[in-house]
């Protein structure tokens, strides 16, 4: 099931699924290693009987303004409130659970680990002296203990047989076995009385020495202080610019804000912006996730993150995509740590000469321009004029042919060719990279990347102007090019990334009918395009996506059809989880699909936000 709750700091990340499991835990970046592969983290309660408080139907939501969670469970009677928070600086996740009700009560933690992504030569074991249960491999150490120390505790082993010892918790006692080494998990309690407040926390670190210190940083400082000055400063960063906040529509602005929260639970603290940590996919797609830095969705998070004023986590966003670049182009996609992720592009196919996607080089040029036109910051974009503008520049104008950027993949990386997508970020990329040749005074660059960005596009508009508008491109066959006429949602391309006048006739033709074919009735929403099979539960073109359907809210804007594009935006925001997480489809029902949150669904509800508030074309 997708995510409802989404914590981190860039370096811990805990998500929680519909239920309240605790499913992915990223340590030391987010999405790097996730130690809780398709296990789960459970919290139980006795009295007068055992059960496990996911059973109950958690209430879950965030606090106003804060990645902090507001869950509330019944459960035999006893009403629990619960916060969780991951530090903004430290790795640390808190919990702090209010007992309602009377009598006594026990509480049950679980701990079911996969260090480094898998459960060979993992150590549970239970420390008395930091009264925590700690699991650890090489140089991954987590630490867990709570406020009231630790009352019982349990190690022991899963798989081969075994359960796991979360099932010891269900008799109320636990049967203090205190180590167990290979595939392993363990279960602590602690006894409390309605009325109390309990904090429990997880700690990680890279020694047991960092355990250490974190555990008497937490006992010190105190977790109620670490929570609020959590509450405090997210608060702070979500209404950081008032005058900005002024411009959004007041019924909007909690969603703009979440927004914000959401994609920042994805930048990493070395700049990398995760596409989605959601690991419930593995099973639909071929064994691997969305836990990578796609440069497209990366760069368009940024671009959505500049333009709300949050250039200050922006600039480690390109210093990132500095270190990456090579040979003037971006690869397919990249782990968190900048190591090349895995791919699907044959590296012996007759698409262009390279397994990319050319898209994801000239987004970032061309994000990295509106970067600076946001904020003038001359002195941080000079560093990046030669390595990775002028590189990237050369680049689309080398990579080429008869006026046309060389095939590559397009931006739903299912087929080859010269899509109108990438044909609009390659002109938009160029355009970006003149303007910084024209701000570093290099005439002859301004001129040649301006000359290449308008041929292309009246290449592209002269072989387009007999369908009479923008299909999906060019696609690859048999060793050829030739017109592909389906219609794709990614033409939309064309006009917000402002490759093309809103005015041209082929643009305006090309959303017509887009929204007439591609429009999926019932549900609504706009699919990617006529047959889509990707995770397909509809009937009609396919999937409704997030993305597409706020790519034609941004087009109503910028013609001014404000009433249509706030419709769209007041769909997209329907289709939200209870807890405000955008997904990246929805189903027949409207229900999330796929992973959710995506980073990119809610970088795109950002800035159509942004102008349906009057922010500028472009944005």
């Amino acid at each position: 099931m997708v995510r409802y709750l989404v914590l981190g700091n860039g370096r811990l990340s805990a998500f929680f699924d519909d239920k309240y499991y605790l499913r992915e835990l990223y340590y030391p970046l987010m999405g790097k290693e996730n130690h809780s592969l398709q296990q789960y983290f459970r919290l139980g309660v006795w009295r007068d009987g055992f059960s496990w408080v996911h059973d109950f139907n958690p209430s879950m939501a965030y606090l106003e303004d804060a990645l902090v969670s507001d869950v509330r469970i019944n459960v035999r009677g006893i009403d629990l409130h619960i916060n969780d928070v991951v530090d903004f600086v430290v790795p640390v996740l808190i919990r702090r659970i209010s007992i309602g009700g009377k009598g006594k009560v026990r509480l049950f933690f679980t701990h079911d680990f996969t260090i480094k992504e898998n459960d060979v030569g993992d150590t549970a074991l239970f420390d008395p002296s930091l009264s925590s249960l700690i699991h650890y491999k090489d140089d991954r150490w987590f630490a867990a203990s709570t406020s009231k120390g630790v009352d019982q505790y349990a190690v022991g082993y899963r798989g081969a047989g075994f359960e796991g010892t979360w099932r010891d918790c269900e008799d109320g006692e636990l049967s203090g076995n205190s180590v167990a080494q290979g595939s392993v998990d363990s279960a602590m309690a602690v006894d409390a009385e309605a009325g109390e407040v309990v904090h429990y926390w997880l700690i990680a670190g890279q020694s047991y020495g960092d355990l250490e210190k974190l555990s008497k940083f937490v006992r010190e400082r105190g977790p109620d202080k670490l929570l609020k000055r959590n509450v405090d400063y997210w608060r702070t960063f979500s209404n950081k610019d008032p005058r900005l906040l002024s411009s959004v529509p007041s019924d909007l602005l909690s969603h703009f804000k979440r927004g914000i929260l959401a994609m920042m639970t994805h930048v990493n603290w070395n700049g990398g912006i995760i596409a989605s940590g959601d690991t419930h996919v593995l099973r639909y797609f071929t064994r691997d996730t969305y836990a990578y830095v796609w440069h497209r969705d990366a760069a368009l998070t940024a671009l959505a993150l500049d333009a709300a004023g949050y250039g200050d986590v922006t600039r480690r966003y390109y210093e990132f995509a500095l270190s990456t670049i090579r040979n003037g182009y971006m690869f397919h996609r990249y782990k968190a740590d900048g190591r090349w992720g895995s791919t699907w592009h044959s590296w012996v196919s007759k698409c262009g000469s390279l397994p990319i996607q050319e898209d994801e080089t000239a987004l970032v040029v061309y994000a990295l321009w509106r970067h600076y036109e946001k904020y003038r910051d001359m002195d941080f974009v000079k560093d990046f004029y030669k390595p990775l503008v002028k590189d990237a520049g050369d680049f689309m104008v080398r990579y080429a042919r008869d006026g046309l950027p060389l095939p590559s993949h397009d931006l739903w990386e299912e087929r080859c060719g010269i899509h109108s997508w990438t044909v609009a970020s390659v002109v938009s990329g160029l355009r970006a990279a003149a303007k910084f040749a024209d701000l570093f005074g290099e005439d002859d660059k301004r001129s040649e990347y301006e000359a290449a960005a308008n041929a292309m596009l009246g290449r592209f508009r002269e072989i387009m102007k007999d369908r009479g508008l923008y299909t999906r491109g060019l696609l690859y066959r048999d060793g050829g090019l030739a017109i592909d006429d389906e219609l794709d949602s990614s033409a939309l391309g064309l006009a917000v990334l402002g490759a093309v006048d809103t005015s041209d006739p082929l643009m305006v033709n090309t959303v017509k009918a887009i929204e007439g074919k591609l429009w999926v009735n019932g549900v609504g929403g706009l699919a990617r395009y006529s047959g889509d099979q990707y995770q397909r539960a509809v009937n009609g073109p396919g999937n409704p996506w997030l993305i597409t359907t706020l790519w034609l809210a941004q087009w109503h804007a910028l013609v001014g059809n404000a009433k249509r594009a706030r419709e769209l935006v007041d769909w997209a925001i329907s289709k939200a989880t209870p807890t405000g997480l955008l997904p990246e489809q929805v189903d027949g029902e409207g229900r999330p699909i796929s992973v959710a949150p995506l980073t990119w669904s809610h970088a795109e509800l950002v800035r159509t936000i942004l102008m349906i508030g009057g922010a500028p074309a472009g944005i």
